[in-house]
């Protein structure tokens, strides 16, 4: 198989950080989400994000993105609110993560697998004023913004599904084509830790941040918009989020999403959809040679 690895490697990263090295001031303009503007102006009908048979083209993600912020907008959700998304590898993803990032909100991953009361500790810790969750795990998303308004006297968050019908919402919203005017040092995203000595702590991203590093992955591997990124690490993790989906977007190569790793169905995935880059947490002493 004849595919760029990509492999969680310390030292190779470090060499990695004078690729396209820009100083750019924290007050100047700056929005994540505009990454995909120039490939969806370049490759309006080139496949973005793809799932098996579903398919977003750029032109599809620029709009329903739009579609997205306008639904915040009229929910009064606006610049530096915070929303939180608990989603798998699926196409709703990257259409609640740029629209709010569009609308200038602040986008708080969550690991889909986690149970009510970590959810009510991330949402009432983040401040999250609304939260897109997938219907497989809206249930345990509804009580834990219960648990938390509960324990804080707050209003609920309110719970958007990830369902069949949440198309149907965003084709009947308006939407909002403007980009919000955000800095390279606004907050775009936070990201938990794992907590594993206690609490999770959130972890405030800037869209300098992130649009550096999505860089950074994109001058070392030379991605280009004839790749074909695999798309099996999770989304809401820094890793996923930047070596795969903004890497992806930002220079109009296509993403191929698998929801839950499976040996199998990666290998077919990676046949069938002529994977060009394999994204993978390497094993102490494993080089990226020995693996292809």
């Amino acid at each position: 198989m004849n595919a760029k690895l990509l492999i969680s490697n310390v030292s190779r990263l470090q060499r990695s950080l004078a690729v396209n090295e820009v100083v750019v001031a924290p007050n100047e303009p700056m929005n994540l989400a505009s990454i995909w503007t120039s490939s969806a102006e370049k490759f309006p009908d080139r496949t973005a994000i793809k799932m098996d048979d579903v398919e977003l083209s750029y032109t599809d993600l620029d709009q329903l993105s739009q579609k997205l912020a306008g639904l915040l907008a009229a929910k009064g959700v606006g610049c530096g609110d915070r929303i939180a998304l608990i989603c798998p590898n699926l196409p709703y993803m990257p259409v609640v993560f740029y629209g709010a990032l569009r609308a200038g909100a602040i986008v708080v991953p969550m690991n889909p697998l986690l149970k009510s009361r970590e959810v009510a500790f991330h949402l009432e810790n983040s401040g999250a004023s609304i939260a897109f969750a997938w219907e497989g795990v809206v249930e345990e998303v509804q009580a834990g913004a219960a648990r938390a308004a509960d324990e804080s006297g707050h209003t609920p968050v309110e719970v958007v599904p990830l369902d069949g019908n949440f198309m149907t919402l965003l084709d009947a919203t308006e939407a909002l084509p403007a980009m919000a005017d955000t800095t390279a040092g606004d907050t775009a995203v936070v990201l938990y830790t794992s907590g594993t000595t206690g609490n999770p702590k959130g972890a405030e991203l800037t869209h300098d941040n992130l649009l550096s590093n999505c860089d950074v992955s994109v001058g070392m591997f030379k991605i280009n918009e004839n790749d074909v990124i695999f798309g099996g690490l999770p989304l809401f993790h820094i890793f996923g989020l930047t070596c795969g989906l903004n890497a992806a977007i930002r220079t109009g190569s296509s993403l191929t999403l698998l929801p839950r790793f499976d040996p199998a169905k990666a290998l077919e995935i990676i046949e069938r959809d002529k994977v060009t880059i394999f994204m993978g947490v390497n094993r102490p002493g494993v080089s990226g040679d020995f693996l292809v």
